[in-house]
């Protein structure tokens, strides 16, 4: 499953279980955070704050509710 976010904000995810490679190709300096909750809640599973677009993070996202764009 393939999740693309365009704009800032938070976005619930489903049916993410095992390992996946996190992409931020993100401009502008824009983040991306994974939650535990859902809309935004919960502890940060994750956290991406730079355009990691060559590398990738490899990382479970079985906990993963919801991701949020950030500034």
């Amino acid at each position: 499953m393939v999740y693309n976010f365009y704009r800032y904000g938070t976005y619930n995810v489903s049916n993410l279980v095992g390992d996946y490679t996190v992409v931020n190709c993100q401009t502008g300096g824009a983040g991306i955070k994974g939650f535990t909750g859902r809309d935004g809640t919960g502890k940060v599973a994750w956290d991406l704050d730079i355009n990691n677009c060559n590398s990738g993070l490899w990382t479970s996202l079985t906990s993963t509710n919801s991701v949020r764009v950030y500034a």
